[in-house]
C-alpha cells in the first residue's frame, strides 16, 4: 500500500499539473483570441472614429462644395441671363442698325433727288434768268416799236381796207373756210374794243400786234405752245411760205403781225391789232417782211 501510494502521488501530480497545464492552456487559448478581438476592435474603433470624422469632413467639404456649387450654378444663370438679355439686346441693336441704315439709305436717296431738283430748279432759274432778259430785251423793243408804231400810225389811217368784210365772211364760209370765217368774225366783231396794250396777254387789258395774233391762233387751237411763250417767235414757230393763204400769217417792218384775207375780188387785206385798235388794212400798208403758213384743220 505504501509503495502503490508512493508510487501514485507522483502520478497524482503529474495529472494535475498535466489538468493544470491543460486549464492554463484553455484560458490562454481563450483569452487571445478575446485579447485579439479587443485589440481588433479597438483598432477598429479607432478606424471607425478616424472615418467618421472623416466623412464628416467630407460633409463638410460636400456642404462647401455644394454651396460653391450653388453659387456656381446662381453665377452661371446669372450669366445666362447676361447673356440672353446681351442676345436681346443685340438683336434690338441689329433691327435699329438695318433701321438706321435703312433710313440712312432713305435720306441719302432723298439728298440725291433735292440734289437733282435743285440742280434742275437752278437749270431752270437759269433758263427763266435768261428768258427774263429776254424778255427785258423784248419789251424794250416792243417799246422803240410802240413809238415808231405811233409815228407811223398817220400812215396807217390812209391804208385802211374799204371793203365790205360781211361779204367776206359769207364767202368764206360758202368755200368752206369756216374757222378762218369765224376768225376775221371774231377779230372785227368780239375785238372791236380791244385796247392796244405792250406786252399785254388778255382782252381785257389788251395786246400788242404779235400777242393779239398769237392769241388769236390759241383760241383756234392752232398753235402747239402758249401764245405766251412764242408770240414774238411767230416767225419762228409758223412754217414759212412765199404765197400766203386765207388765215396765213403776215409780218411786217416794226412789229405788225396781221391775218391774211382776200375779198370777192381776190383783192388782199389784213387784218390785226393796232395802236389804233384792230383794223382791216391793205396788204402792203407797210413792208412786208414775211409770210407764216397756219395749218386749218
Amino acid at each position: 500500500m505504501d509503495a502503490t501510494q508512493g508510487y501514485s502521488d507522483p502520478l497524482l501530480d503529474q495529472i494535475e499539473a498535466r489538468e493544470r497545464r491543460s486549464r492554463w492552456r484553455a484560458v490562454l487559448l481563450t483569452i487571445i483570441p478575446i485579447f485579439f478581438a479587443l485589440a481588433l476592435l479597438l483598432f477598429t474603433a479607432n478606424q471607425l472614429q478616424a472615418m467618421n470624422a472623416e466623412l464628416a469632413a467630407k460633409q463638410k467639404e460636400l456642404v462647401v462644395v455644394e454651396a460653391q456649387l450653388s453659387l456656381s450654378q446662381a453665377q452661371v444663370d446669372n450669366a445666362d441671363q447676361a447673356l440672353q438679355k446681351a442676345e436681346t439686346q443685340l438683336t434690338v441693336t441689329q433691327l435699329q442698325l438695318e433701321k438706321t441704315q435703312t433710313e440712312l439709305e432713305q435720306t441719302q436717296n432723298d439728298l440725291k433727288q433735292t440734289q437733282a431738283l435743285l440742280a434742275s430748279q437752278s437749270d431752270e432759274l437759269a433758263a427763266l434768268t435768261t428768258r427774263f432778259e429776254a424778255l427785258q430785251q423784248d419789251f424794250q423793243k416792243l417799246e422803240e416799236e410802240y413809238n415808231q408804231l405811233i409815228d407811223s400810225m398817220r400812215d396807217v389811217r390812209g391804208q385802211a381796207y374799204a371793203g365790205k368784210p360781211l361779204v367776206v365772211l359769207k364767202e368764206l364760209a360758202n368755200q368752206g373756210n369756216f374757222i378762218q370765217s369765224d376768225l376775221l368774225a371774231r377779230m372785227l366783231f368780239d375785238h372791236e374794243n380791244t385796247p392796244w396794250k405792250a406786252g399785254g396777254l388778255s382782252p381785257e387789258v389788251g395786246f400788242d400786234s404779235p400777242g393779239f395774233a398769237a392769241y388769236m391762233l390759241e383760241q383756234f387751237s392752232l398753235l402747239s405752245a402758249p401764245a405766251a411763250e412764242v408770240r414774238y417767235n411767230l416767225r419762228q414757230v409758223l412754217p414759212p411760205t412765199s404765197q400766203p393763204s386765207i388765215g396765213d400769217v403776215v409780218f411786217y417792218d416794226l412789229g405788225y403781225t396781221m391775218f391774211y384775207f382776200e375779198d370777192e375780188k381776190g383783192e388782199p387785206f389784213v387784218v390785226g391789232m393796232t395802236p389804233l385798235g384792230v383794223l382791216a388794212l391793205k396788204l402792203d400798208f407797210m413792208k412786208v417782211l414775211g409770210y407764216g403758213q397756219v395749218e386749218y384743220p
